[in-house]
């Protein structure tokens, strides 16, 4: 059996790899993208010139475009592997690119994704339920929910507002919020979820969630299942989404999400874009309906010139960033190297992805 993985990580693991799993055959695969130079000086100078409301309905063709080649080795992959049966599929590769390769790769069984979200998978090309998927779920739960805590406290303490002053060389002073007696409303009681709720807790904050269920969660003093989002909300005066992007969680948070949100209430947006509406975000702020807001993930991961946000002083923009750091790339060989030694003795493999719930 054959397995496909990116370039360097035959590079600096190979030999592990195969004194871990000896009956498969480690495949270097190397990707070239190659993006339309008129395309992109097209985006950039609609940018310049366009208002954003222009702009927007065409963002995502301006992002898009990007083509694919496929190499083994030396040799481009044109016609399809089809002794190719396990692929190593790192966040390098997004939806257009798995959607170029899968097809390439028609005797594939496993596919697992270093992201804990699959909502890049194509899933047209994987319901037919052949191939196992897995994810690295887990890995960045840590990291994410310090960050949040991170944002809470800027956003408590007035950091902004004094490095405003800082950069504008004036000397004020702002009255800091407390934290501890604040509540946290956490969207999404997953990894992520409740590695927010332990530390929101541990700074003495009340932690509310939000399951589809309404499962409960010693993690949490109050737990709500979907239709409670209002209730959640407006009991918030830190709300962090921690949803995965599925049909049921997309455009959730929409105007009227946020206008049961309190005032002086702040929303963290550490997961995917598409499950806070962007045009009622920009609202909201504008209004002051809310405090502030943290974004760290936005379309096509890539923030136009033109955009709203960066004229808005009271979002802090943080460049889907929640989840780099340190630790996490030992750990994500760590469940890739469980499961290839599943996948070549035939076992149930670990962190399987139900694709039709989308997690």
């Amino acid at each position: 059996m054959r397995v496909l993985l990116p370039e360097h990580i035959v590079q600096s693991h190979g030999g592990r790899l195969t004194r871990l799993a000896p009956a498969l055959e480690f495949v270097p695969l190397r990707i070239e993208r190659r993006v339309s130079m008129a395309r992109t000086l097209l985006r950039r100078t609609a940018e310049r010139c366009m208002p954003y409301g222009a702009y927007a309905p065409l963002q995502d063709w301006m992002a898009g475009g990007a083509s694919y080649r496929f190499f083994t080795g030396s040799r481009r992959l044109e016609s399809p592997l089809p002794e190719v049966q396990g692929l190593l599929a790192t966040w390098l590769m997004d939806r257009e690119c798995l959607g170029t390769l899968l097809p390439l790769l028609p005797g594939l069984r496993w596919l697992h994704s270093t992201k804990s979200g699959v909502d890049h998978l194509p899933e047209e090309l994987l319901k037919g339920g052949e191939i196992s998927v897995t994810a690295s779920r887990g890995v960045h739960s840590g990291l994410i929910a310090e960050f949040v805590i991170g944002l809470v406290y800027c956003f408590s303490k007035g950091f902004l507002e004094h490095r405003e002053l800082q950069e504008r060389r004036t000397w004020g002073q702002f009255p800091s919020l407390t934290v501890e007696g604040k509540t946290m409303g956490v969207l999404g009681m997953g990894g992520i979820g409740r590695e927010v709720a332990r530390r929101a807790r541990a700074n003495g904050m009340r932690v509310y969630g939000l399951n589809r269920q309404g499962r409960e969660d010693a993690l949490f003093d109050r737990v709500y299942s979907a239709p409670g989002i209002s209730e959640v909300l407006g009991e918030s005066d830190f709300v962090a989404v921690c949803l995965p992007l599925t049909r049921h969680t997309r455009g959730m948070i929409g105007a009227a999400e946020l206008r049961c949100m309190k005032k002086g209430a702040f929303l963290i947006n550490i997961a995917r874009d598409h499950i806070v509406d962007e045009a009622a975000l920009v609202a909201a702020l504008r209004k002051r309906d809310i405090a502030g807001a943290a974004v760290d993930v936005v379309s096509n991961d890539y923030l136009p010139r033109n955009h709203p946000f960066y004229s808005l002083r009271n979002v802090l923009i943080t460049h889907h960033c929640a989840y780099r750091g340190e630790a996490p790339s030992a750990a994500l060989m760590e469940i890739f190297e469980e499961n290839l030694k599943r996948f070549a003795k035939g076992e149930p493999l670990e962190g399987r992805v139900d694709l039709s719930a989308g997690y």
